[in-house]
């Protein structure tokens, strides 16, 4: 193989050679610095005695540790010997060369502890006898102050009045609490009126609106009275029902409840230990009788009955007699028209005149005795061709009068 030529070399000074001489007359190259020694020897395990060094230093560290632990542990126990036998730890001075001193007598020792505690007992005696002078004094007022409770006059409570809470919170939390609970008493209210016919939470209701601390709630009090009165407007409680009248008037017992007197019907009506059944019949019936005396008999129910049941039916009763529609559960506008229509009643007016009960009733009672002792009449037996009598009578047409 020709060999190069170098790079900075001049063509002229390089020598060419041929291919057979090149191989004689190449020199050997010379060696150079970076090539590896061939002599070199292997990779040997360097640094075997680091181990013991290291084992070594550790035993050492096991040994100190081991008789530090061990001092400490006699040192801890010499003291807890000592003070369970009742002598005192020693302490070591600051003075290194402290003056040799004689160990304590056994006996002053001994008597050390006796006064010890000898002044503990003493303390302790003294401390008991402080607590029971103090018990002793507290029993003696405890007495003093029940016996000037018994020989105080007693006074009476003031009664309690159910009053609604002033609506004043101090935070709006406290403030929203406050208007719902009384908004769900109010539904209360209304729901025990509605459910029970009980006159008193539908007076409780008006007045709540009429509470000036209530002034926010005034549309929901009256959204609840609306309710109430919606209610029993929209139909009745009781669908059909007749008066017992033997279990109130024996002599009476063979007459019907419509048979009854204006002043039989006006007791039932006004005698609130009745049932309420009997009251609203009674004040059904009242509506057919034209008087004064059932006027004033409705209007005091009206007014007064515990049943919103019976107050409803005596509303409609005397709207029945009168002419005159009030408001449902309204008393003071019906009770001053009845007393202006009974003081002065207008031209056209009907007249309400009081009849006479007891012989009216008398009458009746006679009457019904009188059928029930007749015998019913025996049914005549008819022939299916039809009388005379059932036909009717036929008549002929006059005559046209004929054109002469």
């Amino acid at each position: 193989m020709p060999r190069r030529k170098p790079l900075l070399a001049d063509d002229d000074d390089v020598p060419v050679l041929s291919p057979s001489s090149s191989a004689s007359a190449a020199p050997a190259p010379a060696p150079t610095s970076y090539i590896v020694k061939t002599n070199r020897p292997t990779n040997q395990r360097r640094g075997g005695s680091i181990l013991k060094l290291l084992g070594l230093i550790l035993l050492c560290n096991l040994l100190i540790i081991g008789a530090f632990g061990a001092w400490y542990y006699n040192t801890i126990n010499d003291q807890i010997d000592q003070r369970l036998s009742g002598h005192p730890v020693p302490v070591r001075p600051n003075n290194p060369n402290p003056p040799s001193t004689s160990p304590a007598p056994a006996t002053s020792v001994a008597a050390n502890t006796d006064s010890n505690l000898a002044e503990k007992f003493a303390d302790l005696q003294a401390q008991l006898q402080a607590t029971q002078k103090r018990l002793a004094e507290t029993e003696q007022a405890t007495k003093a102050l029940a016996n000037r409770t018994q020989q105080a006059p007693t006074v009476p409570p003031p009664p309690a009045v159910a009053v609604a809470p002033a609506l004043t919170p101090a935070t709006p939390l406290t403030d929203d609490f406050l208007l719902l609970k009384e908004r769900n008493r109010l539904t209360a209210y209304a729901d025990e009126a509605i459910a029970t016919a009980n006159r008193a939470p539908y007076e409780q209701l008006w007045k709540s609106m009429d509470d000036p601390r209530l002034a926010t709630l005034v549309h929901a009090t009256r959204a609840e009275i609306l309710r109430v009165q919606n209610y029993y407007l929209s139909g009745s409680r009781l669908d059909r029902f007749d008066i017992p009248v033997g279990d109130y008037y024996p002599d009476a017992a063979a007459l019907r409840d419509t048979q009854l007197s204006d002043e039989q019907l006006i007791r039932l009506l006004g005698n609130p230990e009745h049932p309420w059944q009997v009251r609203l019949k009674a004040a059904n019936l009242l509506g057919l009788r034209r008087s004064t005396t059932v006027g004033d008999a409705l209007t005091k129910a009206i007014k007064s009955d515990p049943n919103l049941d019976v107050v409803k039916e005596a509303t409609f009763s005397f709207e029945q007699l009168t002419g005159y529609r009030a408001q449902l559960f309204e008393i003071d506008t019906l009770e001053s028209w009845w007393k202006q229509y009974t003081e002065s009643p207008p031209p056209n007016a009907p007249p309400l005149t009081p009849e006479k009960p007891a012989k009216t009733a008398e009458k009746s009672a006679d009457k019904t005795k009188e059928k029930a002792k007749e015998k019913p009449p025996t049914p005549e037996k008819k022939s299916s061709a039809p009388s005379d009598t059932e036909m009717p009578e036929l008549k002929l047409p006059e005559e046209l009068p004929t054109d002469s």
